[in-house]
């Protein structure tokens, strides 16, 4: 964050060239953008279509633009521009509404055709979240047998909790997990990551009644008091 906080136009401008070399573009929207006709659920069934078919991650970012992200979301327009045409999504718009109006209709194997379910998806596109099967509660408690928190030190981080990314993939395995919280020590964030992956034992989120990979963010607390 500190980076992209930094960072001049030119740097944000790069750093979109280098991320679209991954194969998903990006369509950043920025402001308050008012829809009388919104549809939370056409919403995100366009958003997970155009994951799917075009390779193209489409979200609203707020109002508040951070560093030189403007730079950023422009140069990923202009490469949407330049693959699939300056009139793209009024294009492609029939397409979307057709078959959301078609999709509860269609057998399981057409769903599978145009939805790409080994995308990773956060949460707000999923249905159900991925979750320890035995409960959070039952989760924090494992971490606690298994790492003494009490003999360890968190110096110069200050919180009681801590912020942890869990990516799990369809089957209900940890593919990464990473403590984000800065400040934390890297020793012991390594240890928890590690420790996280080793126990296990996650149902995967769903999405349309299908699993799917996700990224997930949790709060976990240091201490069990």
């Amino acid at each position: 964050m500190e980076d992209i906080l930094n960072e001049t136009c030119e740097q944000a401008v790069t750093r979109a060239n280098k991320d679209a070399e991954t194969g998903t573009l990006k369509s950043i929207t920025y402001g308050l953008v008012i829809d009388p006709n919104f549809s939370l659920e056409y919403s995100k069934f366009r958003e997970v279509y155009l994951i799917s078919k075009y390779q193209i991650d489409s979200y609203e970012a707020g109002c508040v633009i951070i560093g030189n992200e403007e730079c950023y979301a422009d140069q990923m327009q202009l490469l949407i521009d330049e693959k699939y045409g300056e009139n793209f999504f009024e294009e492609v718009e029939p397409e979307i509404r057709e078959l959301y109006e078609l999709f509860n209709s269609l057998s399981q194997n057409e769903i599978e055709d145009i939805i790409d379910f080994d995308y990773t998806y956060g949460y707000g596109r999923i249905d159900e979240r991925a979750d320890f099967k035995e409960g959070w509660e039952k989760l924090y408690e494992e971490l606690h047998e298994k790492i003494d928190f009490s003999k360890l030190s968190f110096e110069p981080y200050e919180y009681d909790r801590i912020g942890i990314r869990v990516i799990v993939d369809r089957k209900g395995n940890i593919e990464k997990c990473e403590v984000v919280s800065m400040d934390f020590p890297e020793d012991i964030g390594a240890l928890i990551e590690k420790t996280l992956t080793e126990i296990g034992n996650w149902k995967p989120a769903t999405l349309y009644g299908y699993s799917v990979k996700s990224d997930n963010m949790l709060s976990f607390p240091l201490s069990m008091k």
